[in-house]
């Protein structure tokens, strides 16, 4: 699912926002993960949220990799 409509109809009753949605990335995974929409206004909102680089991407790619070795 893509964007803030997505969001409302699936996440919202658990998390007020988007980014705390994201914060929560080891709650949610391995079934979920929440990730901010690819555009140009992404680059200020990671910027605002250095744990996004460090540490969710990380076990994004840790997740994918899991996945693709099944």
């Amino acid at each position: 699912y893509l964007g803030g409509y997505a969001f409302t109809s699936k996440m919202s009753g658990e998390y007020k926002t988007l980014s705390d949605a994201a914060a929560d990335f080891e709650g949610l995974l391995p079934k979920r993960i929440v990730l901010p929409h690819p555009s140009p206004r992404t680059a200020i909102w990671v910027k605002q949220r250095p744990w996004f680089e460090s540490k969710l991407l990380p076990a994004l790619r840790a997740r994918v990799a899991e996945l693709l070795r099944q």
